[in-house]
């Protein structure tokens, strides 16, 4: 399983969720229930979020056995 990290990295590297929501093209909403893990994007958005964020993929989740 999969846990969000989003709304941790954004915050440590100083950024509010608004401004990243319009830098990848979303409704804060939409990108708010992304951050939380409540919707998912298509893998090239979370690389396109991690450019943004300057970090890696890996670095937006934890992975955590079932």
């Amino acid at each position: 399983m999969l846990i969000s990290k989003i709304p941790v990295v954004i915050m440590d590297k100083g950024f509010k969720q608004y401004e990243i929501a319009e830098q990848m093209e979303m409704s804060p909403q939409q990108f708010n229930a992304v951050a939380k893990g409540r919707a998912r994007m298509n893998i090239e958005k979370y690389f396109k979020l991690a450019k943004i964020l300057n970090c890696k993929v890996d670095d937006l989740f934890i992975y955590k056995e079932e």
